[in-house]
């Protein structure tokens, strides 16, 4: 009896070590916020750029994810090329991702000054191609662990084309240029995901409508993404700006005129990473802290942003990173701080996710349904409903992302719908079936069987 209790003192903690969860849905769009299953979707995320340096310093990219998994923290934001491109890290970070339940959404270039990244030319068109290029190379890539390749990876929320690009530099017609050209090449090659730019709005230029705004009302955008940083690096560590909150409001309930759901992408204490850890450390000062943070949720969700995605998480207590910003990651020893962060999230994942009920809005709204049967020889049925008269389009694709059947393309009045799918010459396999209706979207996946 002594050896079996010893036996299954060893093997239990092993069994449960690495959790394995059903595979996440895709991510959608409707009624200006995101959905999962039809479902509204709103979350805490966090900044977690560090993850990728992980293995160079010994600490564990799964305690990482899982220990802001436990703290309600259920997207992480990565930086795909910031010169520090390890395309077997990213497969390994995305593996794990999908274990613990969990989202990534994944910036595919750091146009800020510091980086000299060659795409952030906004005005050069070889600049342009080579991003191109570049980008087929990240979404076409196959996972050298689960075998999934990046475009029909479920753990991917959606794709940001660049992070926080010097708008200030170009034309509003070069801006509107690059945004749309790249943008559509993503979707071109990757019906599946979303795509987002995360712009810096940081300057005052942005209290206002403007020009700056109009420059981003690109259609093959899905949603808006903004950076804000309510309290500055010179900070006097008395008084708070007064109008830190009414500057995030205004962001958030413009973006939303715009007709696409919100992301505050980026927010925190400050940029000067010093300044984040001294005030953090200073137990004179930890309430303010975590009030900024929760002042600044507060701003954006109370004015209908989707979500949130605080800088940043990952770096361990002992800071030995000797990379700048490693001194703004949070993690579980910064405990007022996750308290916050968890009580924030538990409200979204209690009242979104589980009980979509609560949002009469989205359970009357656009929804598209699994096929049924799924797996299915030849003929399967799809179900839909449209909640205002829509132009509404049903497209099948391939694995390749090649279209293969339009099944719906024409405006619909509201109602529920049904509509027969035969894949009688199709070859076995997986395919996606896509529904767009105004600003939903949403994608599912359907299986062949012969």
């Amino acid at each position: 009896m002594k050896k079996l209790i010893f036996l299954l003192s060893t093997i239990i903690p092993l069994i449960s070590f690495t959790p394995c969860y059903a595979q996440l849905p895709f991510v959608g769009i409707a009624n200006k916020i995101f959905i999962v299953d039809g479902k509204p979707f709103r979350f805490i995320g966090a900044n977690s750029v560090n993850l990728i340096f992980y293995d160079d310093y010994y600490y564990s990219v799964e305690k990482a994810i899982r220990t802001a998994k436990e703290n309600n923290i259920i997207v992480h934001r990565l930086y795909m090329d910031w010169g520090y491109w390890k395309a077997s890290d990213y497969d390994r970070i995305l593996d794990i991702a999908s274990k613990y339940g969990v989202y990534l959404l994944l910036t595919l270039t750091d146009c800020v000054a510091s980086t000299n990244s060659p795409y952030r030319d906004f005005a050069n068109e070889q600049s342009i191609t080579n991003y191109k290029n570049r980008i087929s190379q990240i979404i076409l890539r196959k996972n050298t662990i689960n075998g999934k390749i990046y475009r029909d990876d479920t753990t991917i929320l959606g794709w940001d084309i660049a992070n926080e690009p010097d708008l200030q530099n170009y034309t509003f017609s070069q801006i509107q240029h690059w945004i749309s050209e790249i943008s559509k090449h993503v979707k071109t090659i990757d019906t599946k995901h979303l795509v987002t730019i995360g712009i810096m709005t940081d300057i005052n230029e942005y209290d206002q409508d403007g020009a700056q705004y109009d420059a981003l009302n690109i259609p093959e955008l899905d949603f808006f993404s903004f950076h804000f940083y309510p309290v500055p690096s010179n900070w006097n560590k008395k008084d708070l700006l007064k109008d830190y909150i009414s500057r995030i409001e205004f962001r958030t309930k413009k973006f939303l005129s715009m007709g696409k759901p919100v992301l505050m992408e980026e927010f925190g204490f400050a940029s000067n990473c010093n300044l984040n850890f001294s005030v953090r450390k200073d137990t004179n000062l930890k309430s303010i802290y975590c009030e900024v943070y929760k002042k600044s949720m507060d701003a954006a969700f109370n004015n209908g942003a989707t979500g949130a995605m605080f800088w940043g998480w990952g770096v361990p207590e002992d800071k030995k990173v000797p990379l700048w910003w490693a001194l703004e990651d949070h993690d579980t020893t910064d405990t007022e701080f996750c308290a916050l962060i968890k009580s924030y999230g538990a409200a979204f994942i209690n009242t979104d996710i589980n009980d979509a009920s609560k949002n009469s809005n989205v359970k009357e709204s656009y929804k598209l349904f699994q096929n049924y049967p799924n797996p299915f020889n030849p003929i399967t049925i799809i179900n839909y409903s449209v909640s205002n008269t829509s132009f509404v389009t049903l497209r099948v694709y391939d694995i390749l992302g090649k279209e293969i059947a339009m099944l719906v393309n024409e405006e619909k009045p509201i109602g529920n719908y049904e509509v027969e799918f035969d894949g009688g010459n199709l070859s076995s396999g997986i395919y996606f079936y896509r529904m767009q209706a105004g600003s939903f979207i949403d994608t599912k996946k359907l299986i062949l069987l012969r």
